[in-house]
Parts: structure tokens; sequence; C-alpha cells
């Protein structure tokens, strides 16, 4: 179970074009619904007269995929500096404000609860992936094989996503990269 996503309104855009692959009604009028998007099971509950809410959000996965993630989660040797990059895509997602601030920051005073995040997906020939963003206090973060990648995509949009396979460009090019710009960021922040 994913306790952490039931609360978020982040599904309420995206249940909304989404067909139950279940519903099902009590005699009390209680109706109980399942959504699958991703790797991500949703399932909810909506009174007769009531907005449906969230009760539980499940990562699902075929076991093949849950014994790979669990292997990578317990593994902290980094990816070949000379894997090559072959895809590179953008997403947007929606996030909590309060996600997005530095350790011990004061809470913005905004509207809004939510914001939109950024992140860049790079993607080995090994099938090792990157993840990079730059978070809300200027600071540009790397990632090698994060945990939850799957799901992460699954509430996200693609914005754009670029083929380049043929542009020669590895995975320690992007960290020489990752480590000029970096620490300018935050100084400029």
């Amino acid at each position: 179970e994913r306790p952490e996503l039931r609360d978020e309104l982040v599904f309420e855009h995206v249940l909304k074009g989404l067909t139950p692959v279940f519903d099902k009604d009590t005699e009390d009028g209680v109706s109980f619904r399942i959504y699958r998007f991703g790797a991500l099971e949703v399932r909810t509950l909506q009174d007769q007269d009531g907005a449906e809410e969230v009760g539980a959000v499940f990562s699902v996965r075929r076991p093949e995929q849950r014994e790979r993630v669990d292997a990578e989660q317990g593994q902290e040797q980094a990816i070949a500096r000379d894997a090559r990059i072959v895809k590179v895509t953008e997403f947007v997602e929606r996030a909590h404000r309060r996600s997005m601030a530095a350790p011990g920051a004061a809470p913005e005073q905004q509207p809004s609860a939510f914001c939109r995040r950024y992140f860049v997906l790079f993607e080995t020939a090994g099938g090792d992936a990157v993840v990079s963003e730059r978070l809300a206090d200027g600071q540009l973060t790397w990632e090698e094989r994060p945990a939850g990648l799957d799901d992460r995509r699954a509430l996200a949009r693609v914005l754009r996503s670029a083929d380049c396979s043929r542009a020669g460009i590895s995975v320690g090019d992007l960290a020489a990269l990752h480590a000029r710009e970096a620490p300018s960021l935050s100084a400029e922040g």
C-alpha cells in the first residue's frame, strides 16, 4: 500500500478520465470502485449523495518486477559512467508545496497547496534510469535508479521526449554537467 498517496487530491484529475475495473454498489447506496493506471491501483468509496473519496492506493507490479525493484533498492552501486543515454523524457507532476520545501524551511503561504513539479528522466541502453530535477530552493538533484519511479511516472504527464541513442552521451557526461551546474545554481538562490 502507498499511504502517502491516499490523502492527496492528485487523483481527482486522473480518475475523471478512467473507467473503473471494479464498480459495485451496496444495498445502502455506497459505491466501491477500483481504478488502475500505470503501476497504481486506486480504491475509492462514495456515499449515495457524497463525493468519491480515495480509500487506499496500492502499487501493483508483476512478481518479477517487485523482485527487481527490491533488489535495486538494496544495491548502492552507481550506474556505470560509460553507460550510454538512449532516451530523455521531461515530465510534469502535481505536487504538494510542502513536499518541495527544503528541510526546516518555513511553509510557503500560497493560496493553493498544489503546484507543478518538473523532472527529467534519462534512460540508458542497459535499462537503468537517472532522474534529475530542480527543487524550489534551486538545488539540482541527481538520483540513480530511484525507488518508486514507475509510480511517479504513472502520475506524471510527458511534456517532451527525445531519442538520444545516436548522440553518444554517457551517464558520466551528465554527471560531470550536474557537478558543474549544481553548485552554481545553489549559489544563485
